[in-house]
C-alpha cells in the first residue's frame, strides 16, 4: 500500500494522518470493522478512495482472459504500474487454477519476502535472478462443495482429510486440472501435484456429471473460518 500510495504525485491530503492511525497494520491484521468505525468522516472517505484506487490497479492481475498468463503486479515507490507475465506451462502449470470463476477473483502481486518450505529455503540474496517461472503455490485447499452439501457442511467438513496419491479436480470447473496428493510424512504439509488432463470437448460433453465430478473437487480457502487443509501446490513435472 505505502509504495502504491506514495508513488503518486498527488497524494491523498490525509493520507500522514491514515498511516499515523496505522492504516497498513489494520489491512494486515484484519480488524477493519473496529478501525472503520473510529475514524472520522474525512479519513474514512479518503482511506476508502485508496483501496479503490489500488483495486483498480490490481483489477488485471491474475489469469489472463485467455488462461494462458499469470499478470503479478509488481508495485514498487518509484515504478507502482509494472508487471511481469508468467506463462502458465510446464513448471508454472499449476497456476492455472487460480484462474477467476463465477464465485471467485484472484488478484496477483510479488513481495520481497521468501516463501520457505521443507527444500525451499531463503539463500538470504539482496538480489535474486527471474526465470519466468514459479514453482509453488503455498495456500489452503477444501472440498467445494455443492449448495445441497453446504446444508450438512457443519457435520461433514471437519472429518475431511486429504488422502495419499488420491486425485481430485482443482480450479476453474472445465480447466481440466487434476491434482494428486502427495504425503510425505506427518509433520510436513501435503503436496498437490496438479496435471492437466486433457479430455476432448466432444467426449466430455458425453461423459456423465457423476463420472466427471466422482473425483470431488478442490478449491481455495476464500473465509478464514472455513475449515481447511494447508498444502503446497506445484506441477507435475516430466522425466
Amino acid at each position: 500500500m505505502i509504495p502504491f500510495v506514495e508513488s503518486r504525485l498527488s497524494k491523498p491530503f490525509h493520507w500522514q494522518e491514515l498511516k499515523k492511525r496505522n492504516i497498513v497494520e489494520y489491512f494486515r491484521n484484519g480488524e477493519l470493522d473496529i478501525w472503520f468505525d473510529d475514524l472520522d468522516p474525512e479519513l474514512r472517505e479518503t482511506a476508502i478512495h485508496i483501496v479503490r484506487s489500488m483495486l483498480e490497479i490490481l483489477k488485471d492481475t491474475g489469469i489472463d482472459k485467455n488462461g494462458e498468463e499469470l499478470v503479478i503486479a509488481w508495485v514498487r515507490k518509484d515504478s507502482p504500474y509494472s508487471c511481469l507475465r508468467l506463462r502458465c506451462e510446464k513448471t508454472s502449470l499449476w497456476a492455472r487454477i487460480l484462474a477467476d470463476s463465477e464465485d471467485c477473483a484472484t488478484f496477483a502481486c510479488i513481495t520481497p519476502l521468501c516463501l520457505e518450505i521443507e527444500k525451499h529455503k531463503c539463500r538470504g540474496l539482496t538480489v535474486a535472478p527471474w526465470h519466468n517461472v514459479t514453482s509453488l503455490l503455498d495456500t489452503a485447499v477444501c472440498p467445494q462443495l455443492s449448495n445441497r452439501e453446504l446444508t450438512t457442511v457443519a457435520t461433514t467438513i471437519t472429518s475431511w482429510q486429504l488422502q495419499h496419491e488420491v486425485s481430485y479436480w482443482i480450479g476453474k470447473s472445465g480447466s481440466n486440472l487434476i491434482a494428486k496428493v502427495w504425503l510425505t510424512n506427518e509433520e510436513s504439509e501435503p503436496r498437490l501435484v496438479v496435471r492437466q488432463k486433457v479430455i476432448p470437448e466432444k467426449y466430455r460433453a458425453r461423459l456423465p456429471k457423476a463420472m466427471i465430478e466422482r473425483l470431488g473437487r478442490l478449491r481455495e480457502r476464500q473465509a478464514e473460518e472455513t475449515f481447511a487443509r494447508q498444502v503446497v501446490i506445484l506441477a507435475e513435472t516430466k522425466t
